[in-house]
């Protein structure tokens, strides 16, 4: 592996893991683990093949573009509007997720509290937080890795059950935590002209590091906590020494805070730069939405987070689908439409989910 592969294999790391990973232990342990199990890999499936024929419409296109500029390339540039507001509301229901989450673990007005001043930091365009989100994510994932191992050696065998349940609502937050569609342009900048191998070896490699973290974290916890074990994972924590349990506080605000601050910005320039919004009045529409739907407290942030990733990420899966099959030469990677259409049919089951 080569130093490039190497970095890139950490920005993805960086990217896909995130807040994703700690209501898993207790979705697989209140779902008796095998069928959140399956669904995981079943969705980790539709990513790899989502994020192989990405790679496809990537390699094709000169610079780094938003995934909305990809699709209108393809297909009419009528079309760039609808697809921006798809991604648009995809990001906004991030962003609340993140403030619901704080919400449930510190109170409504803590919520609302980090709400104001991640926006307040995009309005006033410091992008300190941004430069720092990848050191402040290595370090909460070392800790994430030594409360792993500390969980392997507490481990109570009693606590796993492994039996077939009919709830497939870890769809959607399997599709959170393993989505990171964002972060592959920017691979582009690293890779240049040597895309097709180094890009297909990145993905394969970063998503079997990330697999395996996850369920080793999913597992880890379920042996030590079993029923203990809560939805946001902080709260179950306080048993932990002190030191351990603020220093995991701390880390778990500061990353959110700057991914949350990463993807206002984002939402934030392209208005800017797409749309030719002034600032202030981008910033303006980026944090209104947000904040009317914060106060409409539409439930747990583990609800709004399966909902949303279901609907909104599935439509972004099916659509990287539609530029492949629009794409007659395959250059890079040659996928049998089988599994396209297969892939698609998982995205579009994904949705029903919701409304079954």
């Amino acid at each position: 592996m080569t130093k490039y592969n190497l970095q890139a294999v950490l920005i993805v790391f960086a990217t896909v893991i995130g807040l994703g990973i700690f209501p898993l232990p207790y979705v697989f342990y209140n779902q008796n683990i095998l069928t959140p199990l399956l669904i995981f890999l079943l969705v980790l499936f539709l990513i790899l093949i989502s994020t192989i024929i990405y790679g496809e419409i990537i390699g094709r296109v000169d610079g780094i573009h938003n995934f909305y500029s990809y699709f209108s390339l393809f297909f009419r540039k009528k079309s760039k509007p609808i697809v921006f507001l798809i991604e648009f509301l995809s990001l906004e229901s991030v962003l609340l997720v993140y403030s619901y989450y704080l919400k449930d673990v510190y109170g409504f007005f803590a919520g609302l509290l980090f709400l104001i001043l991640g926006h307040l930091v995009n309005f006033l365009g410091i992008k300190f937080f941004k430069k720092i989100e990848q050191i402040l994510a290595a370090v909460l994932f070392l800790f994430i890795f030594l409360i792993t191992f500390y969980g392997f050696l507490n481990l109570n065998k009693e606590n796993f059950v492994f039996k077939f349940e009919n709830n497939f609502s870890s769809y959607g937050l399997a599709l959170f935590s393993l989505t990171g569609f964002s972060v592959f342009p920017i691979l582009k900048s690293i890779f240049k002209d040597e895309w097709k191998n180094n890009y297909l070896k990145t993905v394969l490699i970063a998503y079997i590091i990330v697999s395996v973290f996850y369920l080793a974290f999913t597992f880890s916890m379920i042996g030590f906590f079993g029923k203990d074990i809560l939805p946001d994972f902080i709260s179950s924590a306080k048993i932990f020494p002190k030191f351990i349990f603020y220093t995991v506080n701390l880390l778990v605000i500061l990353n959110i805070f700057t991914t949350f601050i990463t993807i206002a910005i984002y939402l934030k320039e392209g208005l800017i730069f797409d749309w030719f919004l002034k600032p202030t009045l981008s910033s303006f529409f980026v944090f209104v939405p947000n904040l009317i739907f914060y106060f409409l407290n539409l439930g747990s942030f583990l609800k709004v987070l399966e909902i949303s990733s279901s609907i909104f990420l599935g439509i972004m899966g099916i659509l990287i689908c539609f530029i492949y099959l629009k794409i007659k030469e395959k250059i890079f990677y040659k996928i049998p439409k089988f599994f396209i259409f297969l892939t698609i049919l998982g995205y579009i089951l994904g949705i029903l989910s919701v409304f079954l």
